[in-house]
């Protein structure tokens, strides 16, 4: 909701720039995803220096709200990008100039 609210809050923007936005969120979304995942099976399989073992067995509640997050932002980027596909494209006046 707070990444369609600020795209919609950009008056004039081109719908291409839409799309490219949600998909870079969703990019960065998947990224991080399996950042998390790769930390914990390191940490699970002792693979790695042995301090930031120690540090992520600590913290291992942060990585599963951060996991738990960026799953449902993942959901939200998925259901906003099959919206703006099916949104018909807005028409634009024929004596107004398009906007780059």
């Amino acid at each position: 909701r707070c990444i369609d609210s600020a795209w919609r809050a950009v008056p004039g923007m081109p719908r291409a720039y839409h799309m490219q936005f949600l998909q870079a969120c969703m990019i960065h979304t998947v990224a991080e995803i399996l950042y998390v995942v790769i930390l914990t099976l390191m940490v699970e399989l002792e693979v790695g220096p042995r301090a930031m073992q120690d540090n992520l067995k600590e913290e291992g509640w942060y990585l599963m709200v951060t996991l738990l997050t960026d799953l449902q932002r993942g959901f939200i980027c998925r259901s906003l990008i099959r919206r703006a596909q099916q949104e018909p494209a807005p028409q634009q006046p024929e004596n107004s100039e398009s906007v780059d």
